[in-house]
């Protein structure tokens, strides 16, 4: 079992992309990724390899500190205002759907490489806008351009992945991303942390 991320595509598609496309890494960590993909399909006919998207979930990054619901929820209560990214489009995915679906995809034995992420699409602006409304959150919130934040490491300005071969073999189980984030954002282990 391998989880990489939707990072081994350079966004140029424009549109979801699929198992069958071709990845086109952008950077390092992208790169590993892809080459443990290459690795677990060629070591064993028993690998499955499973691209995931935008994570989020209770247990915290260990580089980062958090992910980037607590981190906005942070900002809001520290900042006078907050800026977020509209120009980089995924599909943001908590890891209980990932645990969830993995479970589901490993008792078929249909081994091979896996889309697995939240339905739909979003941009970081619109993912935090929709935080901001749940929560009711007063601080003042703008988009901002990738270009007025930059980074070191190149990124896709558009990673979104479609479940193609989780549909295909009917076991996809992933849901809208919105409704997956009010779930986590009401989720008892959240409320704690959101208070």
């Amino acid at each position: 079992m391998h989880y990489s991320t939707d990072y081994v595509f350079d966004g140029q598609k424009q549109r979801p992309y699929t198992e069958d496309d071709r990845p086109n890494p952008l950077n390092v960590y992208a790169n590993t990724k892809l080459s443990g993909e290459y690795f677990a399909l060629n070591y064993s006919d028993k690998s499955y390899v499973i691209r995931i998207s935008g994570i989020y979930g209770k247990v915290p990054c260990r580089a980062k500190g958090g992910n980037f619901i607590t981190t906005m929820i942070k900002l809001a209560k520290e900042k006078p205002e907050v800026r977020v990214v509209n120009d980089e489009i995924l599909t943001p995915t908590p890891t209980y759907y990932i645990a969830k679906n993995t479970e589901t995809l490993i008792k078929t034995d249909a081994f091979g490489l896996y889309h697995m992420s939240c339905e739909g699409e979003v941009s970081w602006y619109e993912f935090a806008k929709v935080i901001w409304e749940t929560l009711g959150l007063q601080t003042p919130l703008y988009a901002a351009s990738v270009k007025d934040f930059p980074l070191v490491v190149k990124r896709p300005f558009y990673s979104v992945l479609e479940n193609q071969n989780l549909n295909k073999l009917g076991v996809n189980e992933m849901p809208e991303w919105k409704e997956a984030l009010k779930k986590f954002l009401f989720s008892e282990g959240e409320i704690r942390i959101i208070q």
